[in-house]
């Protein structure tokens, strides 16, 4: 699933109170989560998904992120590792093995003011 919560509290609460969510998701791309100005660092999540963030979201002095992905606790973390990230809010991206298959997932929120998204995408495919 991939949504953009447009930084709503009561969009992000009413995903996370989803009863089905578990069962029709493994993998979430959030675009634009709520973030809680007491707690900068800390994204609000389903109990059944564990957030992969930004490196740079560590930094409290970096943009606030705007990429998140929610990983089913149904996945063993044997099969995912969350990539080292670039110097970008905007992306996030883990990677997955899967019945002999590799996969890697990036999720990107889109500034159209400018190319930051795309910098930090391009380092990756180097």
């Amino acid at each position: 699933m991939q949504i953009n919560l447009g930084k709503s509290r009561d969009a992000q609460l009413k995903m996370i109170n989803q009863k089905n969510l578990l069962n029709d998701y493994d993998i979430i791309m959030i675009q634009e989560p709520y973030i809680s100005p007491a707690q900068i660092d800390h994204i609000l999540t389903h109990s059944n998904f564990r957030p992969v963030l930004p490196d740079t979201s560590k930094d409290k002095k970096k943009v606030t992120v705007r990429s998140v992905i929610w990983v089913s606790t149904n996945l063993n973390t044997a099969q995912w590792e969350p990539l080292g990230q670039t110097e970008s809010n905007n992306l996030t991206a883990i990677h997955l093995k899967i019945e002999g298959h590799q996969i890697t997932l990036f999720n990107i929120y889109n500034d159209c003011t400018n190319n930051d998204s795309l910098t930090a995408l391009d380092g990756y495919l180097k």
